[in-house]
């Protein structure tokens, strides 16, 4: 018989087939072992052989670096494809294309879910951080019951710089919540809902402070004393809300009561030159608007800061006559009296230093008149308006 139908192995007695045809035999046994793995495994493994996974994509270029791959690691199947398939090794990448265009418009539509799935669940996380935050100010927070005034009040008594450094925190929440907003920059370390509550820490904080910081830190320069260092931040809290709650007050008493407190507190406000400026512009603002009670008391308190303070009196001239031409402008029944008690606090202000008053006074005079003559040469409906602001201040 001859090798091509031979039967492997041979039996006992039969003659060797001719050594042509053994590689027509392995050749057949190769294909039919090619045949047997079923080649289109094979072309999705050439395929899935070479492409980066990086993109999760696979591309023209992925794909013929996976043939030329197959070609050195198995190169009888490369050949098997060569004579079967060639098709395959002549691969473009223009199918993939196809495939990728084609796909667009699902991807598309997957990419658009997912941005709003992401968009919700980004707004459902930006709330419960909200949340989150409420409840650890909510829980980090001390809430002001009585029994804990109580206790400040027996520290007070005996000039403790303990309870009155807890009674500063406690004022700090008081003036935010008056605000009606909780301070972002500084966390709160007291809890202050009750009004009750609120104007009890602040009237501690009036009758008490003075004395605790003389008691502990001297009369003369509270800078000098050994005790300073432990005061000194708390003190610039003390003053900053003691400003802030002097824009707040509406009930003139209250509003009195912490002006004098103020006063009593200046040779503490004159150590920081910036709490100075906020004592100024606070106390300019309610002499210019509030009532004629508000006004003697601020009024009073600018007379004391330049008192102690001369350098501060050219700005606190400046401003106040600024002030008294803003609120000047309407002459009648009703201002008449409210505008000739601010002329008059501030002829006393003038005469604290005649010399200031005098170089001061020659630049606002010449303005005046250089405003006047234009007044009078423009013959607009304006002028008019101009000349009855002018008046008072002339």
């Amino acid at each position: 018989s001859s090798g091509i139908n031979a039967e492997w192995p041979l039996r006992p007695g039969d003659d060797p087939p001719d050594k042509d045809n053994l590689p027509i035999v392995k050749l057949q046994k190769i294909k039919n072992k090619t045949k047997d793995e079923n080649p289109r495994k094979k072309k999705r493994k050439i395929k899935e052989a070479g492409p980066d996974e990086t993109d999760g994509h696979t591309t023209g270029s992925d794909v013929k670096k996976g043939l030329s791959h197959l070609a050195e690691t198995d190169s009888e199947f490369f050949k098997f494809l060569q004579e079967n398939d060639p098709e395959l090794l002549n691969f473009s990448g223009d199918d993939s294309d196809d495939v990728e265009g084609g796909s667009d418009s699902s991807d598309d539509e997957h990419v658009s879910t997912g941005e709003h799935v992401e968009e919700e669940e980004e707004e459902g996380g930006v709330l419960d951080d909200i949340a989150s935050e409420m409840e650890e100010a909510l829980s980090s927070s001390i809430p002001v019951t009585t029994a804990l005034i109580r206790k400040w009040e027996r520290g007070l008594a005996k000039n403790s710089l303990v309870q009155w450094k807890q009674l500063v925190k406690a004022f700090q929440s008081a003036v935010a919540t008056a605000r009606g907003s909780g301070d972002d920059e500084v966390e709160l370390k007291y809890a202050i809902i009750d009004p009750d509550l609120i104007n009890k820490v602040i009237m501690m904080c009036l009758y008490n402070t003075c004395d605790v910081l003389k008691h502990n830190l001297g009369e003369d320069d509270p800078t000098k004393s050994s005790k300073w260092n432990k005061v000194k931040v708390s003190l610039k809290t003390y003053l900053t809300c003691l400003t802030d709650l002097l824009g707040l007050l509406t009930s003139n008493d209250l509003l009195c009561a912490v002006m004098r407190h103020c006063k009593a507190m200046l040779p503490y406000f004159a150590v920081f030159s910036r709490h100075v400026k906020r004592y100024m512009k606070a106390h300019i603002a309610i002499w210019g608007s509030k009532a004629e009670l508000s006004k003697v008391v601020a009024f009073t308190g600018l007379q004391a800061l330049v008192r102690r303070l001369p350098s501060f009196l050219e700005e606190v001239l400046k401003k106040v006559y600024v002030e008294y031409g803003k609120c000047s402008k309407v002459m009648n029944v009703r201002t008449r009296d409210s505008i000739i008690l601010m002329r008059n606090c501030l002829v006393e202000l003038f005469k604290i230093n005649p010399a200031l008053t005098y170089n001061t006074g020659f630049i606002y005079i010449r303005q005046l008149a250089i405003t006047l003559r234009s007044a009078v040469t423009n013959k607009k409906e304006k002028s008019t308006d101009c000349d009855s602001a002018l008046i008072p201040l002339l």
